[in-house]
């Protein structure tokens, strides 16, 4: 990319150059099978300072060969959002209600719930997608004004629309909202939600970088981004959450309005600076861990981290214990895919934790044999009680 997918502007020489990384949903039947690899850079705009993957890899390419993998999202802040959505002025049970892929699903049962009656979701069909769910890389390419303007036309303007978890993920940034705009009734409201990347570059924390997440938000650079494209703020809260808060916006259509220029703070340069160092410090770490070692949890965090940190050397298997992933091999690293009792079957020494911290206490209660064995549990994530050291110790 060569200007900015928010504002147009150019982007600051400094980046964070990661090399070139598989799709993390490309797992494998066999090791020895040749991948194609795409490069990961993430640049900052030096205009708006919004953060984004600078070589998107195309929608149409990104989809999952495999259909059970499926991706969930915070939801615990879902009841207060939903109490917030129906004080707003005009909103009721009589209020037309649209959600854009199956992540809005939840928020939209809870509103019925709540007495509205009048709720849809966009179907593959109504996209021209085949197949009975719609993923959100597939619908961020397709909705566009045109398309937004046909729907209007059969289904009518809605007064509330949710847009949970999407936003990171579009291509044409600028697109995307104008056709969003486009499905609201005068006066209607957008409720966006998209994850707050404050705490990955705050902390250090490389694995959420994604080829999925073209743009990583913040809640200054978020609220910025929609008021430039034609919405006009009317509430925003974060809703705090140990890996990532949830970023939540309403916001109707308004007049696009520029926000000043501003650069990256000295957290986001440290953080373009800093993958070397922190690579370097995990491998001085794991050098003088006790081995066998094994990486928990197969998700695309877990293959983020293996590649970037380098670690295929290092790590002698992953273990999970979804019966999808077991078998198989993770994409990039070629680590082995065992179930967890492995822990304790192959005499793993220390496991890495790639799951939410949320989960950690249900996971160490599971797994007590391993740990009167003497085996050691420590998480990839900087935020987490059992976290790696952040420095050499």
């Amino acid at each position: 990319m060569s200007a900015c997918r928010a504002c147009g502007g150019p982007f600051l020489a400094e980046r964070l150059e990661a090399g070139l990384h598989p799709i993390c949903n490309r797992f494998l039947t066999d090791p020895e099978a040749r991948e194609r690899r795409y490069a990961l850079t993430l640049g900052v705009c030096a205009r708006c300072g919004l953060p984004q993957l600078l070589n998107p890899i195309p929608a149409g390419e990104i989809k999952s060969p495999f259909d059970w993998i499926t991706y969930n999202e915070p939801e615990g802040h879902l009841d207060d959002l939903v109490e917030s959505l129906l004080g707003l002025p005009g909103i009721g049970p009589q209020s037309r209600v649209g959600g854009v892929t199956y992540k809005d699903d939840t928020t939209l049962h809870r509103l019925v719930r709540r007495g509205v009656t009048q709720a849809w979701s966009l179907t593959p069909s109504e996209l021209d997608l085949p197949g009975s769910r719609a993923e959100v890389e597939q619908v961020q390419a397709r909705l566009d004004p045109a398309r937004a303007k046909a729907l209007v036309a059969r289904k009518g303007p809605v007064e509330l629309l949710l847009v949970r978890h999407i936003l990171e993920h579009a291509h044409d940034l600028a697109g995307f909202l104008a056709a969003l705009r486009g499905l609201l009734s005068p006066g209607g409201y957008a409720v966006f939600e998209v994850p707050d990347a404050t705490t990955m570059f705050a902390t250090g924390d490389y694995s959420p970088l994604w080829e999925e997440h073209l743009v990583y938000f913040t809640p200054e650079t978020f609220g910025a981004t929609l008021r430039r494209h034609g919405f006009r703020v009317v509430a925003q809260r974060n809703y705090p959450y140990v890996l990532e808060n949830s970023l939540t916006v309403v916001a109707t259509a308004a007049e696009p309005e520029a926000g000043p220029a501003q650069g990256p703070g000295p957290e986001l340069r440290a953080y373009l600076a800093g993958l070397g160092a922190a690579r370097a410090r995990l491998h001085r770490w794991l050098e003088a861990a006790p081995g066998p070692i094994a990486l928990l949890g197969g998700g695309h965090l877990a293959c983020t981290f293996l590649n970037l940190m380098e670690l295929g050397d290092r790590i002698a298997c992953v273990v999970d214990d979804d019966p999808h992933r077991i078998g198989l091999f993770m994409p990039g690293s070629h680590r082995p895919i065992r179930p967890t009792s492995a822990l304790v079957d192959e005499g793993i020494a220390t496991c890495l934790l790639s799951l939410n911290p949320l989960n950690e206490a249900k996971v160490l209660d599971r797994h007590r044999a391993f740990l009167e064995g003497g085996g050691v549990f420590r998480s990839i994530f900087p935020a987490s009680a059992l976290a790696l050291p952040a420095a050499d110790q």
